[in-house]
Formats: structure tokens, C-alpha cells, sequence
């Protein structure tokens, strides 16, 4: 399906209007399209992570038809599992997956050399701390608007008023142009050039966001996590360091939570009224002031015991709160006074919106220069991910990265499931075809495989399992697994996968594996003999697997390798040697496989395998 912005084959509008409805929007698909979330997309009803892949492919216009057959895409996928798995981010891991081929020179070419270099720059490198600061690494999440609920913000109409709805910040807090819309709030902010009205704040504020900063503020606070990861990273980092400056001003913007003033006050009061009463029982009282207190007032004693204690309570209100003014009667008992309490408080609000006001815009100044910054240095730490993931797969396997050149051959080649221990095999492969034969178990589908493991990461710029390894640009590979399906059907679905390749003349690399099991042998054996004739007639190298070699011989010349088994060693295992030797055609050595059998089979069954033994041997 094909829209504005969007290149997508094979999805019809349910799926995209699915995948838009999931995602949020068509450009958020769009940008989850260009920064290849594979995680993202597959997270969506009816998408594979496969499709995801080819989605992000086709998206950039990456696709590539290199893998000729399924079972090289079979194969290939297994190829790339241990360095998916060692990726920390989806966004890593996706950069991975989605790699193409090289299918030119320079492209094949500057792929192993920045493969080569940047394994060298990691060489030192602590991986297991750089994979941890990695563990909070994503693209920046995008918070949801809470607005200030007690603020309210008056913006003058032009462009600052512009760029507040153009931007949504209007969502973050109540924006006004008339003050009497907004007289029930408990602050207003006026960014406004003329006077200030009645109750409001003056801010200045050149520009949207420096109006309403709420925004930008909780982009940081809700990156937090990530932000502090990048910084932990930029050391590593081919950017400036934009993630700090970020920290730094959300640490600076602490605001005190406000005080209780109705507990403060009442706590005063208290403790005022008690200190009069027990002062009170130490005075003296005059016949002047016995007079007084029968009139219905305080003695003079009384009356200054009273004031001592009110003029306490105040400065003891003023330190713990730091007001002036407190909330009480002047007549004794003290008492609370309400609206002094609520006056006290509308001034703590207001306080307390500015200040939070400015420490958000300071927030947002820093996000507002930095926010760029932070973008390009997750673009890096992906892309270091990625990197880190080959080097720990490289360095946990003992890959290396091969050398381009025009013919292909390998030494220490071992495949990626028994790397790094097992039997390692040198092997040129022939500038046409090969023939591979040898000894059952012997080690020729393995080779095959390693063959194609290592062809494949050498096109997509990765190391290769091989100690070295030297490989030609080619146009594709083709790799035929054993049948697992006999008779008419498989034989022609074999025919009609190779029938272009031995027509077009395409540099592909063909690795197939007992191509005769589909057919009968003599049949098969002519018809091989076709098959490699026309593709030695190309300069891509092949390498086919077969016990009919002799048989195939009789129609055609061909190159003929063999892996060599001695015999079986204390264990009961095959010795063999995996490395094949060139120009010889090696036996399959039924004979050994039968005696391994028997030599741990019961009397029984050890007959029978003698029985066959013996056949063998006429």
C-alpha cells in the first residue's frame, strides 16, 4: 500500500489504518517507520516481527532480493541470533535486523572496513558497564499533559500565542488573552507588554514555551532515566554531552513543599494560651488591678503576659513558615482567625506557582537548547549498541572480520552453534563448482552451512566465524538443505528455484546439500552433471554435497573435495579429518557408521550389523 509519506507493499488500508490507530497517527507510524522500531510495529495486531523488518525495509527502500531460497532466509535468520541476542535496546537489536547486503564494491567494501575499525575502538572498552548504561537507552517517550490546575497563564494574541497552540502547550495549563476568563484561578501569570492586571503576576515571556514551560519540564522528568544513561555514555559517544545540562537544571529546580499553615498556627496558639495560663498564677495582683479585672478587662500584669506570649507566637509562626503576619486574634484566648489563615495561604500559593514557575522554565531552557542534542546521542547509543552486541558476540565467539577480495576461501572456519570450541576447517572454495564428498557425519552439511553463515555476515558488515576468511562480492546466495521431501514434487521445486540461476548468469553463491535424494540415483546423477556444467560456466564459486560424485564424474568435469574418516577412535567416535582435501574424492564410509553401531549393540543386534558388514565388503 502506498500513501503520502508512506511505502508499504503488501499492507492493505485495515492494516494501515490499524497500525495508525495503534501507533497514535500517521506520523508517528512514519517515524516509527524511520527510526526502524521493528519492537513497535510488531507490537501491532496481525504483524509479524519478520514483517516488521521488511515494513522498515521497504520503508527505506532497503529491500533486497540477495537469500535466492527459503532455506538460506531459514539459515540466515539463525546467522544473526547471536548478535540479536546480545543487543540491549529494541532499537539496537532492529538496527541489526533490518541490514541489507552490500551489492557494490565500495558499499561491500567500507561495511568490513567500519566493521574492523569500530571493533578496534571497542577493543578496550568495558562492555559489561557500557551494557548496562545501555539498559536505559529508547527513543524519548513523549508525557502525557497534566495541567497546572491552580495557574493560569495570559498570553497577549501574536506569536507567542501562536507558537503556545501550535505546540499544544495549551494543554499543559489554562491560556487566556482576557483576564475576567480566568479569575477563579488562585494565580495568573500575564505575559503581557502593557500593564499588569489586578491579581496577576508579571512574567516575561518572549516566547511560547518560556510562557508555559510545563511541558518541556516533564519531557525531561519523564526521560530522566534515559538522560542519565546517556550521560553515563557520552564518553562513547561520537556527540557533545546534551544529557547533563538537562540533569543539572532538573536538580536545581527543588521546591520546597509548602507548610501547613492551619497545623503551624494552631500549634502557636496553643502554646501561647498555655504559656499565659501558667504566668498568669505567678502574678501579683495590685487593688488597682482588682478593679480592672472587675470591670470586665486584663490587669496590666495580665495584659503584658498576654502581649509577651502573642508577640512569641508570631515570631514563632514567622520562623517556621517564613510569613509575616500571623493568623491570629489579638484578644486572649488566641485564637486562629480564618480569614487571615486563607490570606496567608492564597500568598504561599502564589509564591510557591511562581517559583515553581521559574524553576520550570529554567528546565525548559535547558530542554529547549539540549533536546536536539539528546536525540542525536540516542541516534549514537543505538548505534553503539548495536556495535557493542557485535563486539561481545565477536569477542564470546571468536569471530573475526574477513578480508574482501575476489576469490572466496576460509581458514579456522567453525560453525556459530559449536563456536568457540570444536574443530576448525580451512577451505578454499573453487572459483567454479566443487563437489564435496566424504564420510557420513563427517563434518559436509556443517561446512556448508559455515560456508553460508559466513558469506552472509560478510555482506551485511559483521564478522565471521572463521579465524580468516576471504570473500568476493556476490549477488546473492542460494542454499539447498537436504530433502526432506522425496519424489516428483520436491525435484521439480528444486528445478524451478535453480532454473534462473543456471540461466541468468548471476554471481550466486550456490551451496546444496544431497540434491539427489529427490530423484533416483542415475537420474539424478545426469542431471547434476547439467546442473554443475552450466554453473561453472559463471564466476561465482558452488559447492554441492553428494555421495554420487563418481557418477557424476562420468558426465562432466568438475572439481572433487573430500572430508576423510581413518576410522573410530576409543570413544567409538569418527576420526576425522574435517578439513577437506582438494582434488580427492573421499568414500562415505558406511562401513565405520555400521561398526560404531555394532560396537555397542547387544549379540543380537551385533550379528545384523556383522551381516551388513559383510555385504559391504564383497
Amino acid at each position: 500500500m502506498t500513501q503520502e509519506g508512506i511505502d508499504l507493499p503488501g499492507i492493505g488500508d485495515k492494516l494501515l489504518q490499524r497500525l495508525e490507530r495503534s501507533l497514535g497517527g500517521r506520523d508517528e507510524l512514519i517515524a516509527a517507520l524511520d527510526r526502524g522500531d521493528v519492537a513497535q510495529l510488531s507490537g501491532v495486531q496481525g504483524i509479524s516481527r519478520r514483517r516488521a523488518v521488511r515494513m522498515v525495509q521497504a520503508h527505506r527502500g532497503d529491500e533486497v532480493d540477495w537469500l535466492v531460497t527459503d532455506d538460506a532466509e531459514t539459515l540466515t535468520r539463525e546467522a544473526l541470533e547471536p548478535f540479536l541476542d546480545r543487543a540491549v535496546t529494541n532499537l539496537g537489536r532492529a538496527q541489526l535486523e533490518t541490514l541489507v547486503p552490500a551489492t557494490d564494491e565500495t558499499t561491500f567494501e567500507d561495511r568490513l572496513a567500519e566493521a574492523r575499525q569500530r571493533l578496534d575502538d571497542l577493543a578496550d572498552a568495558d562492555l559489561d558497564t557500557v551494557v548496562e548504561a545501555l539498559e536505559g537507552v529508547d527513543h524519548p517517550s513523549q508525557p502525557r499533559p497534566q495541567p497546572e490546575r491552580d495557574v493560569a497563564v495570559l498570553i497577549e494574541d501574536g506569536p507567542a500565542l501562536e507558537e503556545v497552540r501550535a505546540q499544544d502547550l495549551d494543554r499543559w495549563v489554562e491560556v487566556a488573552t482576557e483576564t475576567d476568563t480566568v479569575d477563579h484561578h488562585g494565580v495568573v501569570l500575564a505575559a503581557t507588554t502593557g500593564p499588569t492586571p489586578p491579581g496577576s503576576v508579571h512574567i516575561t515571556a518572549g516566547q511560547g514555551w518560556q510562557a508555559v514551560p510545563w511541558a518541556d519540564r516533564a519531557w525531561a522528568e519523564t526521560n530522566r532515566e534515559l538522560l542519565e544513561a546517556l550521560a553515563s555514555l557520552a564518553d562513547l559517544l561520537d556527540v557533545d554531552d546534551h544529557a547533563t545540562p538537562i540533569l543539572d537544571a532538573l536538580e536545581a529546580e527543588a521546591v520546597a513543599e509548602p507548610p501547613d499553615l492551619e497545623e503551624i498556627a494552631r500549634e502557636c496558639v496553643e502554646l501561647a494560651n498555655e504559656t499565659v495560663e501558667q504566668e498568669i498564677e505567678d502574678v501579683s495582683i495590685s487593688g488597682q488591678d482588682v478593679l480592672e479585672v472587675m470591670q470586665g478587662g486584663h490587669s496590666q500584669a495580665v495584659q503584658t503576659v498576654i502581649s509577651e506570649a502573642q508577640a512569641e507566637a508570631r515570631e514563632r509562626f514567622k520562623d517556621e513558615t517564613g510569613l509575616v503576619g500571623a493568623p491570629f486574634s489579638d484578644e486572649y484566648p488566641l485564637e486562629v482567625d480564618p480569614e487571615g489563615l486563607e490570606r496567608l495561604r492564597s500568598e504561599v500559593r502564589q509564591d510557591r506557582a511562581i517559583e515553581r514557575y521559574g524553576a520550570a522554565r529554567d528546565v525548559a531552557a535547558a530542554v529547549r537548547q539540549h533536546r536536539e542534542g539528546v536525540e542525536a546521542m540516542v541516534s549514537q547509543a543505538i548505534d553503539l549498541d548495536r556495535w557493542q552486541a557485535v563486539a561481545r558476540a565477536a569477542r564470546d565467539l571468536e569471530l573475526d572480520v574477513p578480508e574482501p577480495a575476489e576469490t572466496f576461501s576460509v581458514e579456522g572456519a567453525l560453525h556459530l552453534d559449536i563456536r568457540p570450541e570444536g574443530t576448525r576447517v580451512d577451505y578454499p572454495l573453487p572459483e567454479g563448482v566443487a563437489l564435496l564428498t566424504g564420510a557420513n557425519s563427517g563434518g559436509k552439511t556443517t561446512l556448508i552451512e559455515t560456508l553460508a553463515q559466513i558469506a552472509w555476515l560478510a555482506h551485511l558488515g559483521l564478522p565471521v566465524p572463521a579465524d580468516d576468511a576471504e570473500v568476493p562480492l556476490l549477488d546473492g546466495m542460494a542454499y539447498y538443505e537436504r530433502p526432506r521431501q522425496l519424489g516428483a514434487g520436491a525435484f521439480e521445486g528444486f528445478l524451478r528455484t535453480i532454473e534462473d540461476l543456471l540461466l541468468d548468469g548471476e554471481d550466486v553463491l550456490v551451496l546444496a546439500d544431497e540434491l539427489e535424494a529427490m530423484t533416483e540415483l542415475e537420474a539424478a546423477a545426469a542431471i547434476l552433471a547439467e546442473v554443475v556444467d552450466r554453473l561453472d560456466e559463471r564466476d561465482a564459486p558452488a559447492v554441492l554435497v553428494t555421495h554420487l560424485a563418481p557418477y557424476i564424474l562420468e558426465h562432466v568435469e568438475a572439481r572433487t573435495d573430500g572430508i576423510e574418516a581413518q576410522g573410530l577412535d576409543e570413544d567409538n567416535e569418527l576420526i576425522v579429518d574435517r578439513t577437506p582435501k582438494v582434488d580427492v574424492v573421499a568414500r562415505s564410509t558406511p562401513e565405520l557408521i555400521l561398526q560404531r553401531l555394532r560396537n555397542t549393540a547387544d549379540a543380537e543386534r551385533e550379528q545384523l550389523y556383522d551381516s551388513m558388514i559383510e555385504r559391504l565388503e564383497r
